[in-house]
């Protein structure tokens, strides 16, 4: 199979990788939709834009895979149900 990140046909299709969050979350931080955050976990960090959403969970984040720009899997520990994450306006 071909990942969408690497066909031709739906490369024009594929957005950056962005973290979101609720918007009082956002406020939280300092940061406005649209502005680059540094994730940070114990694991790995990332630079990536942010975007809000009411329907996520305050005090969680939403980010989706396999999309260009910054790979989320960086944050990761196969081994827990969990990662928690730090957000920081950069």
């Amino acid at each position: 199979a071909v990942g969408t990140m690497t066909s031709p046909s739906l490369a024009i299709l594929v957005e950056e990788s962005t973290i979101v969050v609720h918007p009082l979350d956002l406020a939280r931080v300092g940061a406005v939709a649209g502005d680059r955050v540094s994730v940070t976990s114990p694991h790995g960090a990332i630079v990536v834009p942010v975007a809000t959403d009411e329907k996520v969970s305050r005090g969680t984040a939403l980010m989706a895979f396999n999309l260009t720009g910054a790979d989320p899997r960086e944050l990761l520990d196969i081994d827990a149900d969990v990662t928690d994450v730090k957000i920081e306006k950069v």
